[in-house]
């Protein structure tokens, strides 16, 4: 019996190799050690023992002398750790689940759940280009509570053909639409716009004055239930017309 010892990778491995015969033949076997700690006090490391000291002479194990220093382990190819943002993602992620909102978004039937959930964190915590989505969310808690999303922007293209089609549409607003009916009074709403400034070619571009501030821009109004802040409808209008004279055409 003898320790025999290989090299993987720049580091010393250890095992105990045995030999007898057997039926005239001999056979040799083998129990490995783990990493090599101290050979001359007989010192190793594997993920059974932890650390340990082997006598040969006795085929014994024991533990090293408290006095002795073991190094720290270091593990190559391994990844640097992100300190992640936190409270943003996880206060998005506690209210959707919080509203009943996640079984809606479930409905759409995306075979990666995980992305639309991540996708979704995304548009509403950044205001940044899709080609920015998967750095975001490496920093991002969203990337612990959704591990198996995907923001590559090839992958965001596909994820938002395959949810913007007629289908999955119905599935969301069929489960979405009882969400609204099933929270208790909501009959009151709330009916705000904003202004999207962009200089694109086109009828919905137009020239807007708001107290005195000129822009190009499109207006964008939103109508949410009051009792509890859910969409219920959004709509666009033409840059150049005021709120009140989109107030009356929303309600209808």
């Amino acid at each position: 019996m003898y320790i025999g010892y290989d090299l993987k990778g720049g580091e010393k491995y250890a095992k105990i190799c045995k030999s007898e015969r057997i039926a005239g033949k001999v056979k040799t076997t083998q129990v490995s050690l783990g990493r090599v700690i101290d050979e001359s006090a007989g010192i190793y490391r594997n993920r059974q023992r932890g650390v340990f000291t082997y006598d040969l002479s006795t085929d014994t194990y024991g533990s090293p002398d408290p006095t002795v220093v073991i190094p720290v382990l270091k593990r190559k190819n391994t990844a640097e750790k992100f300190i992640l943002d936190f409270g943003d993602a996880f206060f998005v992620n506690w209210y959707i689940t919080n509203i009943g909102l996640e079984p809606a978004i479930n409905e759409m039937k995306y075979w990666n759940c995980d992305s639309v959930k991540a996708l979704l964190m995304f548009y509403i915590l950044c205001n940044m280009a899709n080609y920015n989505a998967a750095e975001w969310f490496s920093g991002s808690y969203a990337s612990v509570l959704y591990p198996k999303a995907n923001l590559e922007s090839q992958r965001i293209s596909d994820l938002l053909s395959a949810i913007g089609r007629e289908s999955s549409y119905r599935a969301f607003f069929n489960k979405y639409t009882k969400l609204l009916t099933h929270r208790g009074k909501g009959a009151d709403v709330l009916i705000d716009s904003t202004g999207l400034p962009n200089s694109i070619h086109f009828p919905l571009t137009a020239v807007s004055n708001h107290n005195g501030q000129i822009s190009n821009e499109i207006r964008m109004i939103y109508v949410v239930q009051q009792g509890t802040n859910l969409p219920l409808y959004f709509r666009y209008a033409a840059g150049n017309i005021i709120d009140v004279s989109t107030l009356t055409k929303t309600l209808l």
